[in-house]
Formats: C-alpha cells, structure tokens, sequence
C-alpha cells in the first residue's frame, strides 16, 4: 500500500496576505511596546511629581515649625530670650517626653517621607552668631523617587537643584524656577 503525499500550493494572494498578516502583527506588538514604555514614563514622572510635591509640603511645614519652636523659646542656649531653631527630634518631641504635641509631622520620625530624606541643621545663637537652622531635602533614590534636591532655611524661601549638586542659599528659588 502507497501513500501518494499531495503537494497543495496557495493561491499567490493568500500567501501574500499571510505575510502582511505577520508583518501587521509584528509592528503592532512594536507599537504597544512602545505605547507601554511611555506610559511607564508617565507613570513615573506622576510618581515623581507626587514625591516632589510632597517634600515642598514637608519643608513648608517644617519652615512653620521652626517658627513656632524658636517664637516660643522651646530652645534658648545662651539664656536671653530668645529662642534657639529645634532639630528634627526636637520638633517632634517638644517636651523631651513625649507628652507634648509635636510642631512636625510625626511621620518624619526617621527623616524621610514620600521618597524624600529630611535632614534639618541647627546653628545655636552664640555670641554674635545668630540662630539659623537648614533643612536638606534629598530623594531617597535620586531618579526614581525624585530629581530635584531643596534647600530651606529660616528665611522661608525653598531653593533647589536639579543636577544633583548640593542646594545652597544661593541655589533657584523654587517660586522663580518652578
């Protein structure tokens, strides 16, 4: 017994059509691969965004605190009234027991917040020094959970940068930058 194999040959059109069928499926899955990737992009810049906003709130609030905390003389070093800027512990724990309301947000218990870390130092008045203090806000992981660092200081103004170098009081104002 033979088996006789038979040769079926398509039409022309049909394998022509196949063959823009595969080249229609391959730039489609190119085109949604790049659809993905901007929206990933996007999704990360809100991300950003959100995380960047969030730390102008914290160093809004922080600027209100230590206003407030220096006002009242929580602090005052050298005795004469008035008052010394608190660090971040300070802010947070007025009484040094705990039992005082604090002027910060108790989130910032570590230092960081929404992708942000927080660093807040105080020059205590001495002599003709006056009391200052500085806040440093940096992302916890520069290009993913934010770009641009800040700079705060009792003059309530927030500078930043956004080429990773250090923000100093001579750094853009965020009003004129922003």
């Amino acid at each position: 017994m033979s088996h006789t194999v038979r040769e079926t040959r398509l039409p022309g059109w049909t394998v022509a059509v196949m063959v823009l069928l595969v080249i229609l499926v391959i730039l489609m899955g190119g085109a949604i691969a790049l659809l993905w990737s901007q929206i990933q992009v996007e999704i990360r810049r809100q991300v950003l965004g959100k995380n960047e906003l969030s730390a102008l709130g914290v160093l809004h609030s922080l600027y209100i605190a230590e206003t407030k905390f220096q006002a009242s003389c929580y602090a005052d070093s050298d005795k004469d009234g008035v008052g010394d800027y608190g660090t971040l512990e300070q802010l947070l724990n007025l009484d040094g027991m705990g039992k005082a309301p604090a002027l910060s947000d108790t989130t910032l218990g570590a230092g960081e917040k929404n992708g942000y870390v927080f660093t807040v130092v105080v020059t205590q008045q001495k002599g003709d020094t006056k009391p200052a203090y500085r806040v440093l806000a940096d992302p916890l992981s520069p290009g993913r959970t934010g770009y641009l660092r800040y700079y705060l200081d009792e003059s309530g103004i927030i500078r930043y940068t956004a080429d990773g170098t250090l923000p100093t009081v001579s750094s853009t104002p965020v009003e004129q930058g922003r």
